[in-house]
């Protein structure tokens, strides 16, 4: 199955996965991608979170939020060593890089894989702190994403 990511806040629906130790789970990212909103794309990176559906108050503003589980950088010069079976889009095998962490999943609530690039996170955040209504009214926030449950047929 395939389907393109796009902005969470504009989606007009809601596609969850299910996700087994056995899944195959590849992300495709234009090669160009990197290129924007970066000066030095050899410095950029894809930027990756990955999410609980569980949830945490986080920081000064004690918002409660996703409990984020870990954050995995991969940079353009790397990118560009993986093997793609699709041309003109970098590979990435998303179980081999979050398969260590799903044991801290929730169980019982859509989980998250977040996407977008360390230059785009980087405008975005210097946008919000310059402007405080900047991150209230962005609706085309820069992180796609992909909700999930893991089912360990393990435990099963």
């Amino acid at each position: 199955m395939e389907f393109n990511l796009e902005s969470q806040l504009l989606k007009n629906n809601r596609d969850i996965l299910f996700l087994t130790e056995n899944s195959e789970l590849k992300l495709y990212i234009r090669k160009d991608f990197l290129d924007e909103l970066s000066d030095y794309p050899v410095n950029n990176s894809l930027y990756m979170m990955l999410l609980s559906g569980d949830t945490v108050v986080y920081g000064d503003e004690q918002r409660e939020k996703q409990e984020h589980i870990v954050t995995h950088q991969i940079f353009k010069r790397t990118l560009e060593k993986n093997h793609s079976s699709k041309d003109g889009y970098y590979c990435v095998d998303l179980m081999s890089v979050f398969k260590p962490y799903f044991s801290f999943l929730s169980e019982n609530k859509p989980n998250n894989l977040f996407f977008t690039t360390s230059a785009l996170r980087d405008y975005h955040y210097l946008k919000q702190k310059n402007n405080g209504y900047y991150h209230i009214a962005a609706m085309n926030l820069p992180f796609q994403n992909i909700e999930f449950y893991y089912i360990d047929t393990q435990e099963v």
